[in-house]
């Protein structure tokens, strides 16, 4: 009960780690044998290639395989249209964390 996480229910864990952007969209294996939340955030400062990073759990039976996760990194469509697109910038730090079982 000591290492019980508060909010969290009852026979889930919480995995954490970093990742670095090798492209737009990575596999990151979690080591949860299926997650059922994930976020991310982008540590390293945003550049114009490379500004926001999502996490995706995906439907943990093809895309992304069960206990990963994908990690997105997004930038601008243009000056003055800040619509997302896939990142073209990479080897970027993203923080991430993903709770399941």
């Amino acid at each position: 009960l000591a290492l019980a996480v508060l909010g969290v229910a009852g026979g889930y864990k919480v995995a954490r780690g970093q990742a670095t952007t090798v492209a737009a969209s990575d596999t990151v294996v979690t080591g949860l044998a299926t997650v059922v939340s994930c976020v991310a955030n982008l540590e390293s400062d945003p550049v114009i290639g490379a500004s926001w990073a999502t996490a995706v759990k995906g439907d943990q039976a093809g895309t992304p395989a069960a206990g990963s996760i994908l990690i997105k990194t997004w930038k601008p469509t243009a000056s003055g249209d800040a619509t997302p697109i896939a990142a073209t910038t990479f080897t970027k730090l993203v923080n991430w964390i993903a709770v399941g079982t």
